[in-house]
Parts: C-alpha cells; structure tokens; sequence
C-alpha cells in the first residue's frame, strides 16, 4: 500500500505480463503474442488482456523455438488463438 500525504492510501495493482515469439531476436523473429493480467493487492483479479499479432513481413522462424512449439502445440494453439497453422 503506498501512502499519499499520510492520509491517502492508495492500494497497489500488480500486472503480470507475458511474451511469445518465434524466435529470440527482434525484427529476424516475429512476436506471436501478448497477454497481461491485473490483480489487486488483496488478490482480487481486475482484468485481463490478449493481442495475437501477425507476423512480421520477411521474419524467419528460429529452428530451436518451432521446436519448441511443435513439442507443445497445444500450448501454440492458445498463443494464436488457431490461427497460425505452421507453428502447430
């Protein structure tokens, strides 16, 4: 809790944010997807978010992340939402 002119108490929010990407260096690799949730301090859950984005023009695949993403395809079928059909 942080406290504004000793009065005030402002409770935090924490957000908790994740990333996935075809491959560890931007602008060679596309960023696949996006989602963050918002919990209150006292644990309440606030809200969340997603954005699936499409793939940079000319971006190559890292062979050790499609890997990756063949290996747990169920988990690459979340990221796009069913959408990009070479990551499954």
């Amino acid at each position: 809790m942080v406290v504004i002119h000793r009065k005030l108490t402002v409770p935090f929010t924490y957000i908790a944010t994740d990333y996935e990407f075809e491959g560890p260096i931007p602008g060679l690799h596309s960023m696949l997807s996006f989602g963050s949730v918002a919990v209150a301090e006292n644990g309440e859950f606030l809200g969340e978010f997603k954005g699936v984005l499409e793939r940079l023009e000319g971006a190559e695949s890292d062979p050790t992340t499609m890997n990756f993403w063949r290996r747990y395809h169920h988990r690459a079928i979340l990221v796009t939402g069913g959408a990009d059909s070479d990551l499954v």
